[in-house]
């Protein structure tokens, strides 16, 4: 199935749907990713014959470091080729860098949140190593206005008004707002390379790739806690 069983570290059960209805970050954020496509509904994912695994590990405070720490661990022991991290938060934390080499040492990519708090400062999960660290942009490739930037932001992405998924139903696949949907874009392209056989490694851009971006990376150093 395009959907699979997945599991909640909030609740402690196996049914990762949220307990509140208005709970729709993580499905707006997997549908961009890999919603199914050409079946007359909504939208079309990046990745769209990819195969999701939800994992709750936000709940109406927030996410954890050990919440957090065993979605990683719990994705990695089954196998998840793509973690998205659209959440975040200021603070450095072991127990989530070493679940992050876990993941990362089972060939698990890694994409996180840069931040939407519009300032420089670094936010984890997005600033360990080996993880992408995802910007936002607008529609005319500049920064989004509440977009986080600096030298731990990898690459940046389409955000503050896409459509996606919505546990609820609704037809309208409604906008989300802020940095949420560039993660999922990141997602679906990642899903896309690991389907198709390609690695992906994190690595600095060297003197000769670093102004070939556009823009908008110019935030960012080009090389490859909240909901966001």
């Amino acid at each position: 199935d395009h959907l699979l069983a997945g599991d909640d570290f909030v609740s402690n059960d196996t049914n990762p749907s949220p307990d509140s209805p208005a709970e729709t970050h993580g499905t707006h954020v997997a549908g961009i990713a890999g919603a199914e496509t050409n079946n007359g509904v909504g939208i079309a994912g990046i990745a769209w014959n990819s195969r999701l695994l939800p994992i709750r590990i936000v709940g109406p405070l927030g996410a954890s470091s050990a919440n957090i720490a065993s979605g990683l661990i719990y994705a990695a022991d089954h196998g998840v080729k793509v973690v998205n991290l659209s959440l975040g938060g200021p603070g450095w934390n072991k127990l989530e860098r070493d679940a992050v080499n876990y993941a990362v040492a089972h060939g698990v990519v890694i994409v996180a949140a840069a931040g939407n708090e519009n300032t420089i400062v670094t936010s984890y999960p997005a600033s360990y190593d080996h993880v992408i660290s995802v910007a936002s942009t607008t529609r005319t490739d500049s920064r989004s206005y509440f977009s986080n930037y600096g030298s731990y932001v990898d690459i940046a992405a389409p955000g503050g008004a896409n459509l996606g998924g919505d546990r609820r139903g609704y037809s309208e696949h409604p906008l989300q707002r802020r940095l949420r949907e560039p993660c999922g874009d990141v997602d679906g392209c990642a899903a896309c390379s690991r389907c198709g056989g390609v690695s992906l490694v994190v690595r600095p851009c060297d003197d000769s790739t670093a102004g070939r971006g556009s823009p908008a990376l110019h935030y960012a150093r080009s090389r490859h806690s909240r909901p966001r």
